[in-house]
């Protein structure tokens, strides 16, 4: 992406796409599983050659831990507080606990998934999928959709649904707080 588009990248003539967004996405998107992966081996070799500081080094880890920890701590308190997206105290208990363990196992993921696309783009690697036939949906007796789980298509409540038209009368239903 960054190669097909290298004109736009901290070009003022595109304005915040080039002075903002794409050095965002390039810096902390892009590189950052890189020089993720270039500290880990660099932190390989130290303890190797017995180069580390191990007065400091369970220091600086917990503190890179504990930051990581309180930046999902943070996010999860501020939706809490604006959005509520998730209404019961054990969903949010739940991140909670994600979040202690995130650092060490979705993280590690990202960084090794990111890596390996970025060499497979690199070698030319041809990925594909595979063929995907369309299955289509059975119908029972009643005419109803057998992979579904229910007979009729459940109504969701929001505020989109209290926007719609009352299309008798051409006017919308009041939304109730």
């Amino acid at each position: 992406m960054f190669y097909e588009h290298k004109k736009i990248l901290f070009n003022p003539k595109y304005k915040n796409l080039g002075l903002i967004t794409f050095p965002y996405v390039f810096i902390f998107e892009f590189l950052a599983p890189i020089i993720e992966a270039f500290g880990i081996l660099f932190t390989l070799f130290l303890i190797f050659f017995g180069q580390v500081n191990w007065t400091f080094a369970p220091l600086i880890l917990f503190y890179s831990y504990a930051f990581a920890v309180m930046i999902s701590s943070i996010v999860i308190i501020w939706d809490q507080m604006t959005f509520k997206y998730y209404n019961t105290t054990g969903e949010v208990l739940k991140l909670f606990v994600i979040a202690l363990i995130e650092p060490f196992l979705y993280h590690p993921m990202i960084m090794f998934f990111s890596l390996k696309g970025y060499f497979s783009f690199i070698t030319s690697r041809e990925l594909a999928w595979g063929t995907m036939t369309r299955q289509g949906f059975e119908k029972d007796k009643d005419g109803n959709d057998k992979n579904s789980g229910s007979k009729e298509p459940e109504e969701k409540s929001g505020i989109f649904n209290k926007l719609k038209k009352n299309k008798e009368s051409d006017t919308f239903e009041d939304i109730k707080p």
